[in-house]
C-alpha cells in the first residue's frame, strides 16, 4: 500500500506540473519551428495588466535613422521568465518576465533594421537577424557567443532552432538584381547552434525575409516572390518547390499534415506537405502580413483589411469572421480555446477560437500591435513604438492551488487508505489468534 501513496504522490506532482505548464514558453516566431502560433499554456480572461515597459519608445537612438520614421518594430519572446525583444535600430534587450525589470541591453553599432525579424532562444542562447548577420549571444548576459556575416545584406528572417541547428533566410539589399551581391540576399542557411559552423546553403530564385519552417527533417519556406521550397533539412537538398499565383507574404506554417501562406493579394494556400500540390485556396480579400495559426483543425488569419478568417484547415470552409476595422499585421496567436490578435491601432482581442465570439478587449493605444507571446496566464504585447505590455490571465493563481488541493486530497486519501488497511489487518490477526 504504501508504494500506492507513492505512485499517487508522484502522480499528483507531475499532473501539477503539467497543468501549471512550467515550460510552456514562447521560445521563437509563433512559438515552435512548425509556427503553429499555438501554445498548450492556460490563460482565463478577463486579461489584467501587469506593467509596462516603454524606455525605448521614448528615447532617442544613438544610431541615426529617418526622423520621419515613428514606428520600431518590437519583436519578443519568452524564455525561463524573461522576455528577450529585438526593436529597430539593431537593438536586443531582455526584461524579468515578472517585473518587467531591464536585465541588459545591446545596441550593435549596425544601422539596418529589424522590423520583420523575431529572435530565438535555445539551451542559453539566443539567436537573432541583425544588421548584415545572425548573431548568437548568451541569453543571461547578452554576451556575443558567435556571429556570421554577409556584407550588403540585411538579415530580416526569424531564425528557428531545432536539434542543435539554426535555420534562417538571408533578407534584403540595396544591390541591382544583375549583382553577385544580390545572390546573397538570396539563402537560406543552416548553422550548428553551438559553433556558428556553417552547415549548408541554399540559394532561393528571390530575396528570402521571411521564416523557416520544420517538420519531420523537412525546411519549408516562403523563397521570395511566388514559390515555396521543401529542402532536406539535413543537407539542404531540393525536395520540391511549387510556384504560386500571387508573391507570398507570410512564413509557412503547418499542422504536420499541411502547410499554410498567405499572399498580398489575401489568399491563403494549402499546400500537400509531400509534394506542394496545392489543396485549397481560400479568398480572404486583403494582404496577409501575418503567418496563419494552426489549432483545434483550423486555420485562423489576419489581414490589413482588419479582418480574422477561420477557416476548416481540411478543406478550407469558412468558419467565422471577425472585422475590427484596422490593419492586422502581427500573427495571431491561440491558446486554451482562444485566439488573440491586435491592430495598428493599438487593439487587443480576445475571440472564442470555436465560434469567434469576443470574450475580452483592450484598447492599448500608441501604436500598432506588431508581436504577441504566450506563456501559462501571461500574455506579453509588443508595439511599433517600442513598448511592451504584460498581461496577466484574470485567475493567475487559481490552477496552482487546484493543483496543490487536488495533489493534498490524492495524497491524504493514500494515507487514510493506509490506515485502513492496516487497521483490518491487525483486525484479521486479532480474530485469528482467538
Amino acid at each position: 500500500m504504501k508504494y500506492s501513496i507513492i505512485f499517487f504522490i508522484l502522480g499528483g506532482i507531475i499532473l501539477g506540473c503539467y497543468i501549471t505548464g512550467y515550460n510552456n514558453d514562447w521560445p521563437m516566431f509563433q512559438h515552435d519551428p512548425q509556427h503553429t502560433g499555438f501554445s498548450p499554456a492556460p490563460i482565463t480572461v478577463p486579461l489584467k495588466e501587469l506593467w509596462k515597459h516603454e524606455t525605448y519608445g521614448h528615447i532617442e537612438s544613438e544610431i541615426a535613422f529617418d526622423a520621419g520614421y515613428e514606428g520600431i518594430y518590437t519583436k519578443c519572446i519568452i524564455s525561463e521568465e524573461r522576455i528577450y525583444a529585438l526593436l529597430h535600430p539593431a537593438t536586443i534587450f531582455s526584461l524579468d518576465l515578472n517585473t518587467g525589470t531591464l536585465l541588459w541591453s545591446i545596441q550593435t553599432d549596425k544601422t539596418d533594421t529589424v522590423w520583420w525579424s523575431f529572435p530565438a532562444v535555445s539551451e542559453k542562447k539566443i539567436f537573432a537577424s541583425l544588421g548584415n548577420g545572425i548573431i548568437c549571444l548568451d541569453s543571461g548576459t547578452g554576451d556575443t557567443v558567435w556571429e556570421h556575416e554577409v556584407k550588403s545584406v540585411e538579415f530580416m528572417s526569424s531564425p528557428i532552432v531545432v536539434n542543435q541547428r539554426v535555420y534562417v533566410g538571408s533578407g534584403e539589399t540595396g544591390a541591382d538584381i544583375s549583382s553577385p551581391i544580390w545572390n546573397q540576399a538570396k539563402k537560406i542557411y543552416c548553422f550548428h547552434a553551438d559553433t556558428g559552423e556553417l552547415i549548408w546553403e541554399f540559394e532561393s530564385d528571390y530575396i528570402v525575409n521571411t521564416s523557416p519552417t520544420y517538420w519531420d527533417g523537412h525546411i519549408f519556406i516562403n523563397g521570395g516572390n511566388r514559390t515555396v521550397y521543401s529542402l532536406d533539412a539535413h543537407t539542404g537538398q531540393l525536395i520540391w518547390k511549387r510556384e504560386l499565383e500571387k508573391s507570398l507574404t507570410s512564413s509557412v506554417s503547418t499542422d504536420g499534415e499541411r502547410l499554410f501562406v498567405g499572399d498580398c493579394a489575401g489568399v491563403v494556400s494549402c499546400l500537400e506537405l509531400e509534394t506542394g500540390k496545392v489543396l485549397w485556396r481560400v479568398d480572404c480579400r486583403d494582404s496577409i502580413y501575418g503567418t496563419p495559426a494552426v489549432a483545434y483543425g483550423n486555420v485562423y488569419i489576419g489581414t490589413l483589411g482588419g479582418a480574422v478568417y477561420c477557416v476548416d484547415s481540411e478543406c478550407g470552409d469558412l468558419i467565422w469572421t471577425i472585422e475590427t476595422g484596422s490593419n492586422i499585421m502581427a500573427s495571431p496567436v491561440i491558446t486554451d480555446g482562444k485566439v488573440i490578435f491586435g491592430t495598428e491601432d493599438g487593439e487587443l482581442y480576445v475571440a472564442d477560437s470555436e465560434y469567434g465570439n469576443i470574450l475580452d478587449f483592450h484598447d492599448i493605444g500608441g501604436s500598432g500591435i506588431c508581436a504577441l507571446a504566450v506563456s501559462t496566464q501571461t500574455l506579453v504585447v509588443g508595439q511599433e513604438n517600442g513598448r511592451i505590455t504584460l498581461f496577466s490571465g484574470s485567475s493567475q493563481w487559481s490552477i496552482p492551488i487546484v493543483v496543490v488541493i487536488t495533489t493534498a486530497a490524492v495524497l491524504l486519501s493514500g494515507v487514510f487508505a493506509y490506515h485502513r488497511m492496516r487497521k483490518r489487518k491487525k483486525e484479521f490477526k486479532n480474530e485469528s489468534m482467538m
